[in-house]
C-alpha cells in the first residue's frame, strides 16, 4: 500500500529523519550507543592517520610547513580517546559523547581544508570534499544538526579558499564543494531516516519482549 506524506510530514523527515521527533528520546540509549562506537573508532583512526602525516613530513619537504598543525590536531584527538575511554566509558552519556563526536568530524574536516590546500602551490580542495562526503556515514543525530555543523565549516572552507586561490581556482572550488555538500546533505537525511527505522523496529522489538516476559510471569502465577 503506498503511503501519501503531507508536506508537514516531509518537512518533519528532513529536520528529524522521522515523523516521530519523540523517537530519538525513546531510542536515545541505542543512539548513544551508536555514536559512542563511532566516537571510539574514528577518534583511534584519525589519530592514527595524522601519526602516519607527521611521520611522513619528515620526508616531504612540502607537507613539514603543516607540522605545528599535524601536532596541534593529534594532541585533540588523543585527548579525545582518553575522555571516551576513561572519562565518558561505558556510560554512553549522550549529552557528553554528541559533542565530543562534533568535535572530532569538525575537527577533521578543517584539517582536510589544511591539507588539501598545498600552503605554497593551491589545488582543488579533492581533501575536504571526500571528508565532506564520508562525515554523514559516521554520526547518528538529527538531520538538520549535521547539515548545520557541516555549513559551518563550509562556510569556512569559502572564506579561506577565496583568500587563497584565484578567481578561476575559487570558482571551480566553489562549484565542486557545493555539489558534494548537496549530496552529503542528501546522504544524510538518508542515512538518519534509516537510523530511526531500525531503531523503531528495535524499540517494537523490545517492548513485545517486555510484554511476553510479563505476561508469562503473571501466567505463571
Amino acid at each position: 500500500m503506498r503511503r501519501n506524506f503531507s508536506v508537514k510530514q516531509i518537512f518533519k523527515i528532513l529536520l528529524w529523519g522521522t515523523t516521530k521527533p519523540d523517537l530519538w528520546k525513546s531510542a536515545s540509549d541505542m543512539v548513544s550507543e551508536r555514536n559512542y562506537s563511532a566516537l571510539s573508532f574514528f577518534s583511534f583512526l584519525y589519530t592514527f592517520a595524522l601519526a602516519v602525516v607527521t611521520v611522513v613530513s619528515f620526508f616531504m619537504p612540502d607537507l613539514q610547513k603543516g607540522f605545528p598543525i599535524y601536532v596541534s590536531s593529534m594532541g585533540i584527538s588523543l585527548a579525545l580517546i582518553f575522555i571516551c575511554h576513561f572519562v565518558v566509558g561505558k556510560n554512553h552519556t549522550h549529552k557528553i559523547i554528541l559533542p565530543l563526536l562534533y568535535l572530532l568530524l569538525i575537527l577533521a574536516l578543517l584539517f582536510g581544508i589544511a591539507i588539501g590546500r598545498r600552503w605554497d602551490d593551491p589545488r582543488p580542495a579533492v581533501s575536504f570534499m571526500v571528508l565532506l562526503v564520508i562525515t554523514p556515514f559516521i554520526i547518528c543525530d538529527k538531520p538538520w544538526r549535521i547539515n548545520v555543523a557541516m555549513l559551518f565549516v563550509l562556510c569556512i572552507f569559502i572564506r579561506l579558499d577565496r583568500i587563497q586561490k584565484d578567481d578561476e581556482l575559487f570558482k571551480y572550488d566553489l562549484m565542486n564543494v557545493l555539489t558534494f555538500y548537496a549530496i552529503s546533505v542528501m546522504v544524510n537525511t538518508y542515512n538518519q531516516i534509516r537510523y530511526m527505522k531500525e531503531f523503531r523496529t528495535a524499540l517494537v522489538i523490545r517492548h513485545q519482549r517486555d510484554t511476553d516476559f510479563l505476561t508469562g510471569v503473571l501466567t505463571k502465577r
